[in-house]
C-alpha cells in the first residue's frame, strides 16, 4: 500500500512539473504576467501589451527586427 502511494506521489509531482513548464511556455517572457497571444516572424511570442509596435521594435529573445505580428489563439 505504501509503495502504491509513493508511485502516486511521484506521478502527481511529475504532472505538476509538466503543468508548471507548460504555463511558463505560454506566459509572456517580458511581463511574466499575461498569456502569449502574438507570434513574430522569428517564431517567438509575447502578449498583446508587450508586443505593441510602439514599444517593441526588436524581438526580446533573438533581437531580430519585428516585421510581422500574428495573433495566436490558445
Amino acid at each position: 500500500m505504501s509503495n502504491n502511494r509513493t508511485k502516486k506521489n511521484v506521478v502527481v509531482r511529475e504532472l505538476r512539473d509538466k503543468l508548471e513548464q507548460l504555463e511558463l511556455e505560454i506566459t509572456c517572457a517580458i511581463c511574466m504576467d499575461q498569456r502569449c497571444s502574438i507570434v513574430f516572424q522569428c517564431g517567438h511570442t509575447a502578449c498583446v501589451e508587450c508586443s505593441n509596435p510602439s514599444k517593441l521594435k526588436l524581438c526580446h529573445i533573438c533581437r531580430q527586427i519585428i516585421k510581422r505580428r500574428t495573433t495566436i489563439y490558445t
